[in-house]
């Protein structure tokens, strides 16, 4: 399908985006926004699927980095708490069109659907560790988690299994906290085996007392419960950062963290640890043909309940 579209308001002139890029999408990731989306939470104009990866089918005028042919992945907005000037259509669709500098050449050893798995969370964890980096006054260039305890809940959440192998693989953390609900224990040992330390069960533990109060050096929030981490950082030289929510200014200096996507540097540093094969994808696949697995695959996504990591619609 063609259709002319002018991405302004503009004379006939700026029709064309130089920058823009024409996808055959194989694979699309569904983030919680999408299904709070998709549920009204945000005002329209809104898109969904930001994420995902395909085939380069054309490109812009002045695209340079990419060729017709080339395998990508990446995002197709800048700011995750901010909506782009212009609607971005998403990655849920046949085709899709995205600005070159959210794309990168997907690894040949990367399937399209781990590809998109990946495409938004490990940069966002990259930018949650230097964002720690800058709190506790690391100097730059000597960044390191080595001795440190790392609180990460949700394990195999699709945030906290990518957290836990960044802070593990790339960072050299000590040792690796995260909880998961009872189902969940055995899969640790099965998707996270080697970069988890300890697992907390909060279905039928206490974190606080099976962690230790204080005892932890950087809290990486990826649920709603924030507030609950909070006994478990040292108050002397502890960090949180959060990807998840805020507390009450009343109640602590809050710093809240969603990803900046317009971060070239950022993103290429990103694709180099997945292409080093430093952190794998752990996914839950759906075939776009299968409206009834989506149904209940999106169902798990929203309710945050039954899923294991990130899932990926398949297109193609």
């Amino acid at each position: 399908m063609r259709s002319p579209v002018a991405p302004r308001s503009c004379p006939p002139a700026g029709y064309e985006v130089p920058n823009d890029v024409l996808i055959r999408v194989h694979a699309a990731a569904v983030q919680t926004g999408d299904t709070q989306a998709a549920a009204g939470a945000f005002k329209l104009l809104v898109t969904t699927n930001k994420s995902g990866s395909g085939v380069v089918i054309a490109v812009g005028s002045g695209v340079k980095s990419l060729r017709v042919g080339d395998a990508v992945y990446g995002l197709a907005f800048k700011h995750g708490q901010l909506f782009p000037e212009r609607a971005a259509p998403g990655f849920a669709s046949d085709f899709t069109i995205v600005s070159a500098e959210f794309l990168l050449v997907k690894p040949a050893h990367l399937s399209f659907e781990e590809a998109a798995a990946l495409a938004g969370s490990v940069l966002t964890a990259y930018q949650c560790v230097k964002r720690y980096f800058e709190i506790t006054g690391q100097p730059p260039g000597i960044s390191t988690l080595e001795g440190k305890t790392v609180f990460i809940p949700g394990g195999l959440s699709a945030t906290g299994s990518v957290y836990t192998q960044i802070v593990k693989n790339v960072y050299g953390a000590k040792s690796v906290v995260s909880t998961v609900s009872t189902p969940k224990i055995d899969l640790v040992q099965q998707y996270l085996r080697g970069i988890v330390d300890k697992v907390v069960n909060y279905h039928t533990q206490n974190i606080v007392q099976e962690v230790g109060r204080g005892t932890v050096d950087f809290v990486l929030n990826t649920q709603w419960d924030l507030v609950g981490t909070f006994p478990l950082v040292n108050p002397q030289t502890g960090a949180v950062v959060s990807i998840a929510s805020v507390p009450s200014p009343r109640t602590v200096k809050q710093d809240f963290v969603s990803g900046n996507h317009g971060n070239r540097e950022d993103l290429e540093r990103s694709g180099e640890w997945i292409a080093a094969r430093k952190i794998r994808a752990v996914l839950t696949v759906v075939d776009i043909d299968d409206i009834d697995a989506v149904r209940k695959a999106c169902t798990m996504v929203a309710t945050g309940k039954g899923g294991i990591s990130k899932l990926v619609i398949r297109l193609a």
